[in-house]
């Protein structure tokens, strides 16, 4: 008898270890849900971000790896799918399936990225998935980089040299 859930027995793993990281807003799966584009800071929005994947773009599941929250005050990566396996994308991004896909709740059009996010992003999740699976940092890419029908995503005020730049500081060795 098969115990794993129904989505977990479709998943096919990756043919080879992921090579790219790509970093997405929540506008990119549903550009009208408000909920989405806010960053809540005592209210958990994966319910909303479920039900947008699957009844509005009819995917089985979220398609990101990871999805940092704010609660409280402060950022927490929740894994959405294993790290085993690609994700069930909804474009036709480039490296889609030799990718780690990671969601920030958010609208970074309209307000900064804080430096809490980029903390935990890179300290709790980038710099141990770039350990694990060798992934060097010329491989990190903002979902408009790779997609020209997402040039706002993860946003305007996300900054990719601010992250690298907290990133170095957790990549370096003492």
């Amino acid at each position: 008898m098969n115990i794993l859930p129904l989505i977990f027995r479709k998943i096919q793993p990756f043919k080879m270890r992921p090579r790219y990281i790509v970093l997405h807003g929540t506008q990119c799966l549903s550009r009208d849900d408000q909920a989405l584009r806010i960053d809540q800071r005592n209210k958990f929005q994966i319910s909303f971000l479920k039900r947008d994947a699957i009844t509005i773009k009819g995917l089985n599941d979220v398609p990101y790896h990871y999805v940092l929250e704010n609660m409280g005050g402060d950022y927490y990566p929740i894994m959405m799918h294993p790290l085993s396996s690609p994700v069930e994308y909804y474009s036709s991004m480039k490296f889609n399936n030799k990718s780690i896909h990671i969601c920030m709740f958010g609208n970074y059009n309209v307000d900064m990225a804080r430096p809490r996010l980029y903390e935990v992003l890179t300290y709790r999740v980038l710099a141990p998935l770039m350990f694990w699976f060798r992934i060097p940092q010329s491989n990190i890419f903002l979902h408009s980089e790779l997609d020209k029908e997402f040039k706002d995503c993860p946003g305007e005020m996300f900054y990719k040299d601010i992250l690298l730049g907290k990133l170095n500081k957790h990549l370096l060795r003492k």
